[in-house]
């Protein structure tokens, strides 16, 4: 048997579902459960990303694979643990308590294949500020819905500057100052899984490079996002002025009043559009 909580059955299939860059595609994909050397490693892959959630467990080594309806059904306000397990060769069942009511539910268990291998992890995690999340939420809420001439439809990090980027093609969000641990500039997909608490409350963030894939990490969790190596981005940075002039606008009658009071202004004196 594999035990792991309703909360974290809860947690998971929620993050899984942000995953996805725009409305999910196809059928909900399989979850990997996999206990290897004292690690529960929970892994499931979108058309987007992939997801892990790690966390410490007894027992021997095993793997099982579960629909995501499954956490569906076992998921609800408390966090009872949950155990998982197969009857017969496809068969398994999960069993809790609800509210100390015996629960069990039974579910067709998937054969697994080359495709539900495990992703490697990268060779070295290197530590970035939290910012770091928040720049990928926000610039992946500034990319484009759908691809067009350029990837507009991916964040793009450019790992020697130091910089996160989303565009649309008509508003564009830069985020700089970061230390990466690369120095390519890379696309990845635009997904909203880093606007969810449990990536805005951590304070530990890494992140690292392993199978074509960006990975960032935060606390138990792990996001896969695959790099796109066709796509072509425009230069953004490079449209973004060096320098710009304040400029801001005064109603009318505050406008007025400000003039007879300029000359005594400490400064420069400032230029008036009317």
């Amino acid at each position: 048997m594999i035990v792991w909580s309703r909360g974290s059955a809860r947690a998971f299939r929620a993050l899984a579902r942000k995953c996805v860059a725009g409305r999910p595609r196809g059928p909900a994909p399989v979850v990997v459960f996999e206990v290897r050397a004292g690690t529960l490693t929970v892994w499931t892959r979108t058309a987007d990303a992939g997801l892990a959630y790690t966390a410490p467990t007894d027992g021997t080594d095993r793997r099982l694979l579960v629909p995501m309806a499954t956490l569906a059904d076992v998921e609800g306000g408390g966090d009872e643990p949950v155990e998982w397990g197969v009857e017969t060769p496809l068969t398994g069942t999960a069993r809790w308590a609800d509210r100390g009511v015996p629960r069990t539910t039974s579910f067709d268990a998937v054969r697994p294949d080359k495709s539900h291998r495990l992703p490697g992890l990268p060779d070295e995690w290197h530590p970035v500020p939290d910012g770091f999340v928040s720049a990928l939420h926000e610039c992946g809420r500034t990319a484009a819905t759908e691809p067009a001439r350029f990837a507009l439809n991916r964040v793009q990090v450019r790992g020697a500057t130091g910089q996160v980027i989303g565009t649309d093609g008509r508003s564009a969000l830069v985020c700089g100052g970061f230390t990466l641990p690369f120095r390519d500039d890379v696309l990845i997909p635009a997904v909203p899984v880093f606007g969810a608490r449990e990536w805005t409350a951590e304070p530990d963030v890494r992140v690292g490079r392993a199978g074509g894939h960006l990975v960032v990490a935060a606390g138990p969790w792990r996001v896969f996002l695959s790099i796109d190596t066709a796509g072509r981005y425009p230069d953004v940075a490079g449209l973004v002025p060096k320098t710009a002039t304040t400029t801001i606008e005064i109603a009318d009658g505050d406008a007025a009043a400000l003039a007879v009071q300029l000359a005594s202004l400490p400064g420069p004196r400032p230029t008036i559009d009317r």
